[in-house]
């Protein structure tokens, strides 16, 4: 089973969702929903609409670069974080 994994990397949270499902016998291909590097959460602060255009295209280039994958299961976690486009 090939699953696309769209989540925020908080703590070992994720990890651990992602030792599960490849535990499971899962092909796990992870996208940082959200980077939290000390960069990112800069901008975040002092930049907030740049912020956002990055995260779109961020979002955007994750997509594209997995139209050509045929997954079994997409999974979101903190899904609030995509737009809706």
């Amino acid at each position: 089973m090939k699953v696309l994994f769209f989540g925020l990397d908080y703590h070992t949270y994720t990890r651990d969702i992602i030792a599960e499902m490849k535990a499971l016998g899962a092909t796990v291909n992870y996208v940082d929903i959200q980077p939290r590097t000390f960069l990112f959460k800069v901008l975040r602060t002092v930049g907030r609409s740049l912020y956002d255009r990055y995260l779109e295209a961020h979002h955007a280039a994750a997509i594209r670069a997995s139209e050509s994958t045929v997954y079994d299961k997409v999974v979101f976690l903190q899904a609030q974080q995509m737009s809706l486009a």
